[in-house]
């Protein structure tokens, strides 16, 4: 008996599906050789040569537990130094995706934010890691003590991740209770204490950096403030609107209602996009820059983000209410 011949458009769909399999698993890597492959050959890297991939030194203006992180690629010098810092990102920034439970790994990795960080030799990777981290301890699958780790993480720059910090610190009290918070608060203090013992003083240094540097008066501040302040009610909105989306308004808001933020910040907010058109939006923003020279547009991006959810959280309800009015 013959068995009946495949047709070839079977085949071709087949095909297709198994290369969208791989590009979805793996595609990644492809866009991380890319990646590395710039900062051997390419310009770039300023900030992670002028202000993280160092050693500790009392200008810096990052709190000293992102040197624990950072310093020990140190020795590799340049650009090598740059080129650890984006396989580092690459690979923070897929698993801290796939920590919130969501594969798609272009989104954040291919948005505009993300590559600008890659640029400029930025570390967004230590808050989309501390996003990775919470959300597994909320999930139960990391032991609380890695929440001290992940609340290190989003608090190295307040304007990015100090929302999302009191966000999960209130979802797994609720949920857990306080012992995990406890054990976190423990974490976080053994390591601000190794610091403190590693490099005296820093504190103080740092709070004079920051002045010194006074990012609020830099030309690439987007901020709104004091205007962003308003929308800090629309992510406390109290009904059920899930995670993922509380989390990303969560990371918006607390870019907008802060008094400084750069075109690269919202990489943790993109870490929590779910559209696939925000990714491509994303990069509307360097139109300004790219051709008007203009860089306080930081804003944009964000407050599109909050729009939409507000937008699509008014139609879900509009949607159950019609539903429960029917007969």
């Amino acid at each position: 008996m013959s068995m009946r011949a495949i047709p070839a458009s079977a085949i071709i769909r087949a095909r297709l599906t198994l290369l969208q399999f791989v590009l979805a698993r793996y595609g990644w890597l492809a866009l991380l050789i890319g990646y590395a492959t710039i900062t051997l050959f390419g310009p770039g890297g300023g900030d992670a040569f002028n202000f993280y991939v160092r050693p500790h030194w009392s200008g810096a203006t990052a709190p000293a537990w992102v040197f624990l992180f950072t310093a020990p690629a140190t020795p590799l010098g340049w650009p090598l130094r740059w080129t650890a810092l984006v396989v580092v990102s690459v690979l923070g920034a897929v698993w801290a995706r796939r920590a919130t439970g969501d594969q798609r790994w272009w989104i954040p990795v291919m948005s505009h934010s993300f590559v600008v960080n890659i640029w400029l030799g930025q570390i967004e990777v230590v808050a989309l890691i501390g996003v990775g981290l919470a959300w597994l301890v909320m999930q139960k699958k990391l032991h609380p003590a890695w929440l001290g780790i992940a609340m290190l993480g989003l608090l190295a720059k307040i304007q990015v991740g100090a929302g999302l910090a009191l966000l999960f610190a209130f979802w797994i009290w609720r949920e857990q209770g306080l012992r995990p918070l406890i054990i976190g608060a423990a974490a976080s203090l053994a390591v601000v204490a190794a610091t403190l013992v590693i490099y005296p003083g820093w504190p103080a240094d740092y709070l004079v950096a920051i002045q010194t540097l006074a990012p609020q008066d830099q030309i690439w501040n987007g901020a709104i403030f004091p205007y962003g302040l308003l929308l800090i009610p629309v992510a406390l909105y109290p009904g059920d609107v899930g995670k993922i989306r509380r989390a990303r308004m969560f990371a918006c808001i607390t870019l907008l209602a802060s008094p400084y933020f750069a075109w690269y910040h919202p990489a943790t907010a993109m870490l929590l996009e779910t559209r696939v058109s925000l990714m491509w939006l994303s990069w509307v923003d360097a139109l300004p820059r790219i051709f008007l020279g203009y860089k306080r547009n930081g804003w944009l991006l964000p407050l599109v983000m909050v729009c939409w959810d507000v937008w699509q959280i008014w139609r879900e309800r509009r949607a159950m209410e019609r539903s429960a009015a029917k007969p």
